[in-house]
């Protein structure tokens, strides 16, 4: 599968934060981070973080701008981007 925004959304639900994933052919384990967005200047801020190595399958949830949901060791889980936990 490849990471892109039809595949599945790439920005929060309130168009602050997005997920960059940087493309390795071949391997098994992607490296993914966040990153803040000002949507009123059109520009990054200085907010951004890693998404955990175990969480896969992750996409911003719909409604929560701070989550990310998806699976974390075959479960399905919720990652809080700004506390950083499950």
């Amino acid at each position: 599968k490849i990471f892109d925004a039809g595949w599945r959304p790439a920005w929060n639900a309130s168009g602050t934060r997005f997920v960059v994933v940087p493309w390795r052919p071949g391997s098994v384990r992607h490296l993914a981070y966040w990153v803040g967005f000002d949507p009123a200047a059109m520009r990054l801020t200085s907010e951004h973080g890693a998404v955990p190595g175990d969480f896969s399958d992750f996409q911003w949830d719909p409604k929560e701008p701070d989550l990310l949901v998806g699976l974390a060791d075959g479960a399905a889980e919720s990652y809080h981007v700004r506390r950083r936990k499950f």
